[in-house]
């Protein structure tokens, strides 16, 4: 399932993209003024009919592995640089590391596996809201809905489990702190996500709620004994599962994971570092790279007059950020140790050759040494008959006057003696037989 991978995380990283670009478009100084409202409604309307265009979507599905974190980080960057909004390299730093660490949480806090398209439909629902009225996007979030609930809502919940697991493998390792996660205690200082807190009640898996948690139950002969039933107290709320349609639209779904986080609070701080794509140890890509080169060859802008109204946008509100971030990012990328496993690297016959002290031998070695080549066998024996002494005793059917030997078949047996020829003397103990027949 790690074929299926890719769809799912590409969407809900591009979700956390465009809440991200929109919430820093507004705040931005650059695109309060004026008519500048327009331009970033302009920007997002341009980013979002490429993220979720046909083509795009098209090739993501044909993708059937998770590039590495390092090329996906090139794909984003292409999609973000769609209209004539520019993010400097390190905005474009910190924005990949924002949105790779609010999908991992996501992918750690639902309740379930299933919940994975629930959380995607709660981005394309949120890419909606950021500009609700525009026809165009309306029609491509419909396309991407239809496209992912085909290809998703037939999996069973094993094969489910199987995209959560290669997903998150994917995003192991990765521990950069988030000013609006720490904020809520959601995150610890090291980076560790916080899972359950006493004032949020535990949403359960779909039928968990039958029994109250903290009840200790026992068996006996495969029935229930009530009367032994014993409760402790629990620390956490607990609140059965909310099993509400995946449609878009709709007031409440099962789980909030997905819905944009920069609504209340707006912020992008990060702390300790990160530069996940840009530090990442690169090695090289294979046919799922395809879909990068398509999107590096693909001419994104029509307007040939937009050069002139490309505008620089930062992430960070002052440079005194951007250094810190430079520099904590730099700080944790040296803690990173590099193995690399290829320049030791031995083929098996070498391997072979450095255990046993010598070359292997070849199969044709092998070949002339345990098999003689075709007439040696023939040789052998009349050089041991040349090399009979005269007073040896003869072989039986073998006259004193004269010795011969006759060479063996390959099967052992002696070969078959020739029939004589039309030209040769009949013997005469033949001709005596045929006088007295007649």
């Amino acid at each position: 399932m790690t074929e299926k991978a890719l769809p799912l995380l590409y969407l809900n990283m591009a979700g956390e993209m465009m809440y991200i670009l929109d919430q820093r478009l507004k705040v931005s100084a650059e695109f309060t003024a004026g008519d500048e409202k327009s331009k970033s409604e302009k920007v997002l309307k341009d980013i979002i009919l490429l993220v979720l265009g046909k083509s795009t979507l098209d090739e993501i599905f044909k993708t059937k592995m998770i590039p590495p974190k390092k090329n996906l980080k090139i794909v984003f960057e292409k999609l973000a640089h769609a209209s004539i909004m520019r993010l400097n390299e390190n905005s474009m730093d910190k924005l990949f590391d924002l949105m790779i660490m609010a999908v991992k949480y996501s992918m750690v806090k639902v309740t379930m596996a299933e919940q994975i398209l629930t959380v995607s439909i709660n981005h394309l629902q949120g890419i909606q809201d950021i500009l609700p009225t525009d026809l165009d996007v309306r029609n491509a979030i419909e396309h991407a809905f239809t496209m992912y609930c085909s290809l998703y809502r037939p999996l069973s919940v094993q094969h489910w489990h199987l995209v959560r697991t290669s997903i998150l493998q994917y995003l192991a390792g990765v521990h950069i702190k988030i000013s609006l996660l720490l904020r809520d205690d959601r995150q610890s200082p090291e980076g560790v996500f916080v899972l359950n807190r006493e004032d949020v009640a535990v949403q359960l898996a779909p039928d968990m709620d039958q029994v109250p948690i903290g009840t200790v139950i026992y068996y006996q002969n495969g029935k229930r004994v009530e009367e032994k039933d014993e409760h402790f107290e629990v620390k956490f709320k607990y609140e059965p599962y909310k099993n509400l349609p995946d449609q878009l639209n709709v007031p409440e779904r099962s789980t909030d994971m997905g819905e944009n986080w920069y609504k209340k609070h707006g912020s992008l701080r990060i702390q300790g570092g990160g530069g996940i794509g840009k530090n990442e140890v690169g090695y090289k890509a294979g046919n799922e790279m395809k879909f990068l080169e398509s999107l590096m060859s693909r001419d994104l802008s029509t307007n040939k007059d937009l050069d002139s109204e490309i505008m620089a946008m930062s992430l960070f509100d002052d440079p005194t950020e951007e250094k810190n971030y430079i520099k904590e990012s730099e700080e944790w990328y040296g803690k990173i140790m590099k193995i690399d496993a290829t320049k030791n690297r031995k083929s098996l016959k070498s391997t072979i050759e450095e255990k046993t002290g010598g070359s292997r031998p070849s199969s044709a070695d092998k070949k002339g040494a345990t098999k003689k080549s075709k007439g040696a066998g023939l040789l052998e024996l009349m050089d041991e008959a040349a090399a009979r002494p005269p007073t040896a005793k003869p072989r039986r059917g073998t006259s004193t006057e004269s010795s011969s030997v006759k060479p063996k078949s390959r099967s052992g047996s002696r070969p078959k003696e020739r029939a004589p020829s039309a030209s040769a003397p009949k013997r005469a103990g033949s001709a005596k037989k045929k006088a007295a027949a007649n």
